[in-house]
């Protein structure tokens, strides 16, 4: 483009003189190669930095903070998420210990059951990491609950109290 510009740049020049006639002033106009002189540019190529010079240490620091950012966040979010569900585990477990306290028969839903029932199976899936502590708590509350059904709690003053001290163990087996 700037070839072709400068093939026109001597008539351009002419025409501006006829058009500005005494206000012309050639001394404005720099000859051809002055002005092919400024569209022209260079690349240099400096050397790539190496470890250790601060320019790339500067994106490797942040780098690293950002990750250690990153780390740090996804472990309060795990923490978090175990805790909730060993609280509400803890929850229901001590509703079904007071429900089923002494030998008045409290009346009580089907949800006294399903509730931890369902914490059951939440421990399991939460468990991402494996924890120990957590397939210990799914493995004895569902052992302590297998079988047992709200009716079944409701009829037999027996299964009450022994569901009861089940119910009682686990909440004693664990920090919650």
């Amino acid at each position: 483009m700037v070839e072709d510009f400068l093939k026109d740049y001597y008539n351009l020049v002419q025409s501006s003189q006829v058009k500005l006639g005494t206000m012309f002033d050639a001394t404005d106009y720099p000859d051809v190669e002055d002005v092919r002189a400024k569209y022209r540019f260079n690349v240099r190529y400096s050397p790539v930095p190496e470890v250790g010079d601060w320019r790339v240490d500067v994106g490797n620091d942040a780098l690293k903070e950002l990750a250690q950012s990153y780390e740090l966040a996804y472990q309060q979010n795990l923490e978090t998420a175990y805790k909730d569900v060993w609280t509400r585990t803890h929850e229901a477990l001590s509703r079904m210990s007071d429900k089923l306290a002494g030998n008045n028969k409290q009346i009580f839903r089907d949800t006294l059951v399903s509730n931890v029932t369902e914490m059951v199976d939440l421990l399991d899936k939460f468990n991402v990491t494996g924890d120990a502590e957590m397939r210990k708590a799914k493995d004895l509350i569902s052992d302590a609950l297998m079988g047992i059904t709200p009716d079944a709690l409701r009829e037999d003053t027996y299964l009450r109290q022994e569901t009861k001290s089940k119910v009682d163990a686990l909440l004693k087996e664990f920090s919650w």
